[in-house]
């Protein structure tokens, strides 16, 4: 047998070999997780505010127009009276399932794109409650 035949094998055992490395480890991959909005809460605990599909409708609602960083602080000033033994963790959760719906209904973005605008929203929305 010549030299080339032996070459030929070794190639095709290496690419066999690199072949089931490559299927293996995109088996063990996982699909990116799903962009999902927060459940609302029926009643208030101590982790979560009361929240009707009426008054997130109406938040989301409000969240929607220009003047965004206006609205959070009326919406916070709100929550506050509200629930007056809210932390700010208890609001921006409340604001978050709120405004959820609107980047969840924009098309053209990935999960991870969607969950960077929420983290951008939250991140948003703690500054202003620390600004109170």
């Amino acid at each position: 047998m010549t030299k080339n035949f032996f070459l030929q094998i070794a190639i095709l055992v290496g690419l066999t070999a690199l072949a089931a490395i490559y299927w293996q480890s995109a088996k063990d991959e996982k699909p990116a997780a799903a962009f999902m909005c927060p459940e609302t809460h029926s009643k208030t605990t101590s982790t979560a505010l009361q929240e009707t599909p009426e008054q997130l409708a109406q938040l989301t609602d409000m969240l929607k127009g220009p003047e965004q960083e206006n609205t959070v602080n009326v919406i916070a000033g709100d929550l506050k009276k509200q629930f007056p033994d809210a932390g700010n963790a208890d609001i921006v959760n409340y604001m978050l399932t709120a405004y959820c719906p609107l980047v969840a209904a924009e098309n053209g973005l990935s999960s991870d794109e969607k969950q960077a605008r929420m983290d951008r929203f939250s991140s948003q929305a703690y500054q202003i409650l620390g600004a109170d």
